[in-house]
């Protein structure tokens, strides 16, 4: 989770291309985007709110994949 909220970071603080974050971070540009993108979907931008730890991060930006109604059994 630290790549993100560096990824946000750099992307609000300074309007960094995604290939330049993507250099300071070590990931590729795909993956800037798509930390980048997940983050505007989820309404999350930097600085990240006092109450939003690395756990809270990940599960707003990575939802679980399984239906609702698999979940019950």
């Amino acid at each position: 989770m630290r790549k993100i909220t560096e990824a946000l970071r750099l992307h609000h603080e300074s309007n960094r291309p995604h290939l330049e974050i993507a250099r300071a971070i070590s990931a590729s540009p795909t993956t800037v985007g798509q930390y980048l993108r997940r983050a505007r979907e989820a309404g999350i931008g930097y600085p990240l709110p006092a109450d939003l730890d690395e756990a809270a991060l990940e599960s707003r930006l990575f939802p679980s994949a399984v239906p609702a109604d698999v979940q019950g059994g």
